[in-house]
């Protein structure tokens, strides 16, 4: 037997490495087995009651569940954090009135001077209506206690902080036609956005073409009026030349006066830095990007505005932007959205919790006049960064410097900046409950294809028709296209994010409510 083992063995090597290294395997394991065993036996401090093992094991698993946070404590914390830099949208009203189509665009030409005597006239005779009001309410007697009780329980604390009057409840019937509230009693709120040509060469994805802005513009424009309550715009262009303000008018001159007539327009020049210090700014990176830093040297008469880019669309309200300045406290001059393209970058410096983004700006012009850095005020502050820094953006130049003086900065939430750079963590970074009401196509997303999501949007509201359409039927759809282009397997990071549809077209949704409830 052992013969023609030994027989079998030289006809295979390689079966007695195996068989050698298997034996010494097993020796091994034996000797660390026997080893173990007898330092345990040796040893009187070592328990092996196993069923303590075990009681200490579950107990830990019960601290672990106790400490695992719940769905809703998940929810509810969300919530405080979005609540922690978001500002409330105002409600939505449905739009039923109408006027003539050959109506002009209006076009203010009066100066910061009037605007304010005329605000302060208004404010006067808002108070007096008010007092008036409250005099007569004082000269009714009651008769009995309890009809004061029930006064008293009925009657609330009036808002003395905004002079405005609440605007009337929308009716779905035509032949009842809710008129227009006086510009005399609502102040105007100023939004500023710049719009210029250039002599860049046009690359393939029209960064640099003129058309893509002034069809941004009209885009921008009519999403802020079709979901604004009833308010009028002061709306600032910031321009190279006359022709170009000329041409974004001639945009909006087919619109029903019920929405032109809320748009009033005027006109400023871009202002550059002298040649001596960079002559080529303004045509660095994008045409006139750089001229938003500029604009207290644009506009020195203004106390304060919102500024937009031309990439923005409002999908909600706009005007809980401008109640952003009356809760500023000083010294904040400024109020930014979150880029989290800065937090995945950590080379490059950034303000805020993720980085902050220049595309929509609250701006208190007065407060940042009244800066005053090591470099100078505001401007000289800002070009000094530039120059030190180097940077070839904007929005890093000015996060750069609110870096440094982050005492000048109210961070607002991400829905009012939802940037396609909000979807890159793939879930949703905020507005579960309250919707988005700010989308930015930065970088031509609006164009590109490289975002279908918010192409699709945008490409609705450009083509919307704001004479009798109704938002049933852009809901349906922008419903319909969404869902193009997740079965299609169009270009989209925020396709994948659960939920998005939900966010994006939650206002519009509401507003499709309310129009088959005829409110």
């Amino acid at each position: 037997m052992l013969t023609r083992i030994q027989r079998q063995m030289r006809r295979n090597p390689t079966l007695v490495v195996l068989v050698t290294l298997a034996l010494w395997w097993s020796a091994a394991c034996m000797t660390v087995y026997t080893a173990r065993a007898s330092s345990f036996v040796g040893n009187s401090d070592v328990s092996l009651d196993l069923e303590s093992e075990h009681e200490f094991f579950d107990e830990r698993e019960k601290q672990r569940h106790r400490e695992k946070i719940t769905r809703r404590e998940k929810y509810r914390s969300v919530k405080a954090h979005e609540s922690k830099y978001s500002m409330d949208i105002p409600k939505l009203y449905l739009d039923t009135r109408k006027g003539e189509e050959n109506e002009p665009v209006i076009e203010t030409k009066k100066t910061e001077t009037k605007d304010k005597k005329s605000f302060e006239k208004n404010i006067k005779d808002l108070r007096d209506f008010r007092a008036s009001k409250d005099t007569k309410r004082r000269r009714k007697r009651w008769h009995t206690s309890k009809e004061r009780r029930e006064h008293k329980q009925k009657s609330k604390p009036e808002d003395h902080k905004r002079f405005e009057i609440e605007p009337p409840l929308r009716t779905h019937n035509a032949s009842a036609q809710t008129p227009f509230p006086s510009s005399n009693l609502t102040p105007l709120r100023t939004l500023v956005t710049i719009v210029c040509g250039t002599n860049q060469r046009p690359d393939d994805y029209q960064r640099n073409i003129f058309a893509r802005q002034l069809n941004q513009t009209k885009a921008m424009l009519k999403s802020l009026v079709y979901f604004s309550t009833f308010t009028s715009f002061r709306i600032i262009l910031v321009t190279d030349t006359v022709d170009t303000y000329d041409k974004v008018l001639q945009q909006i001159e087919d619109w029903p006066v019920s929405y032109r007539s809320r748009l009033h327009f005027e006109r400023a020049g871009l202002w550059s830095p002298s040649s001596n210090d960079d002559p080529q700014l303004l045509e660095r990176w994008r045409p006139c990007s750089w001229s938003k830093l500029f604009l207290l040297e644009s506009l020195p008469s203004l106390d304060a505005a919102v500024y937009v880019d031309t990439d923005i669309l409002f999908l909600a309200p706009a005007e809980g932007l401008w109640d952003v300045l009356d809760l500023m406290e000083a010294p904040q001059a400024l109020a930014l959205g979150p880029d989290p393209l800065y937090d995945r970058h950590k080379h490059r410096r950034y303000a805020g919790s993720v980085g902050l983004s220049a595309g929509m700006m609250v701006m208190n012009f007065t407060l940042l006049r009244a800066f005053k850095g090591k470099q100078g005020n505001f401007t000289q502050t800002i070009l000094h960064y530039k120059n030190t820094y180097a940077n070839y953006h904007d929005q890093d130049t000015l996060n750069t410097f609110l870096a440094d003086h982050p005492e000048l900065l109210r961070e607002l939430g991400a829905r009012w900046n939802f940037s396609p750079s909000q979807c890159l963590a793939g879930v949703l970074p905020c507005c579960i409950d309250t919707g988005v009401a700010v989308i930015h196509g930065f970088d031509a997303t609006f164009v590109r294809g490289i975002e279908m999501v918010f192409q699709v949007i945008y490409e609705h509201l450009l083509e919307l028709n704001l004479n009798g359409g109704s938002a049933s039927a852009l809901l349906k759809s922008l419903e319909e296209q969404l869902i193009q282009v997740d079965r299609l397997g169009l270009e989209s990071t925020c396709k994948k994010v659960f939920g998005i549809q939900d966010i994006l077209l939650k206002h519009i949704r509401d507003l499709a409510k309310l129009e088959e409830k005829g409110e």
